[in-house]
């Protein structure tokens, strides 16, 4: 069994902060949505009626369900990269698996996101500021080339 190399954490980091990252893109989307979404079906058709959200949310899922070139494809990538150069091919076949059971569900969420019928008048009043969009978007798209050299380049052996 090889053990972890530094390439290993930098991989792993990059990866939750990644993550960590696209989660609160998310949870910005559902604190600016009013009425508050109880069920998956709230959101149909929701670009109709809320088309930044809408957008914001789509990217986001996109991004986490690894779409390449969206920030999310780039952290699997490396955390798997790193698993497969030590060696844990049960980890890494097992985090394949689970890889594609997840990106179902994120793209279902983007199924009734863009193309489910609006059944029932929702109304998504919160208009986001402009803000806080670009800056999710960049922070989902431009991750890799921004923070991702700092990450890689940082010496973790003081």
């Amino acid at each position: 069994m090889n053990t972890p190399s530094e390439d290993t954490v930098k991989y792993t980091f990059l990866y939750l902060a990644v993550y960590t990252i696209m989660s609160f893109a998310l949870l910005a989307v559902f604190l600016r949505t009013k009425p508050t979404p109880m069920y998956l079906t709230d959101f149909n058709a929701f670009h109709k009626s809320n088309p930044l959200l809408g957008m914001v949310l789509v990217f986001t899922m996109f991004a986490m369900a690894g779409i390449p070139p969206l920030v999310g494809f780039w952290g699997k990538y490396y955390l798997l990269l790193a698993a497969f150069q030590v060696n844990y091919i049960i980890l890494l076949k097992i985090a394949l698996i689970v890889s594609l059971i997840s990106t179902f569900y994120y793209i279902r969420v983007v199924k009734i996101i863009l193309f489910e019928n609006l059944r029932l008048p929702k109304v998504f009043t919160a208009q986001p500021p402009m803000t806080l969009i670009v800056i999710l978007l960049l922070a989902m798209v431009g991750f890799v080339t921004v923070i991702d050299p700092f990450i890689l380049n940082f010496d973790f052996s003081a």
